[in-house]
């Protein structure tokens, strides 16, 4: 093989393993704090009553999010994605800065179709990896002062 072939293959190589099972469980970790504001209305709606509850009642719905995770995720994920593709895209150019131009400029078409297909049969062995973080993350979310 070339040099230039070589190069070529490098940035497939890193493409590929970005949406592996692992590449996907780091995005999901890097992209989880700004996730909230990308949930739909209703359930940041939820949140803000859950904010109002005290720790204990807090405690017990995350628990019941925790078991419901699995059937929630995959519907949220349907209808955070479009929001989200730019987060992911630029986290995928950071992860891959030797991405040729070519493939920049065709990113943002890809990667809606990309991640349609990959999901669906992604999700449910990434939502046991995440699911914990994801469960910290919105106990700290519904735990901090608002305005302070």
């Amino acid at each position: 093989m070339t040099a230039a072939c070589h190069e070529a293959w490098a940035v497939f190589k890193k493409a590929i393993a970005a949406m592996s099972l692992e590449g996907m469980v780091d995005m999901m970790h890097q992209l989880m704090p700004g996730m909230f504001n990308l949930m739909p209305g209703v359930m940041q709606t939820g949140m803000k009553a859950m904010r109002a509850m005290p720790d204990p009642v807090q405690d017990a719905m995350l628990g019941m999010m925790d078991k419901m995770m699995p059937v929630m995720m995959p519907r949220l994920m349907d209808l955070m994605m479009p929001k989200m593709l730019p987060d992911v895209e630029k986290l995928m150019q950071e992860q891959i800065p030797d991405m040729p131009e070519s493939m920049r400029a065709l990113l943002p078409k890809m990667l809606p179709l990309i991640m349609e297909r990959v999901m669906p049969h992604m999700l449910p062995r990434l939502i046991p990896l995440v699911k914990g973080r994801m469960l910290h993350l919105m106990k700290e979310h519904l735990r901090e002062k608002v305005g302070a």
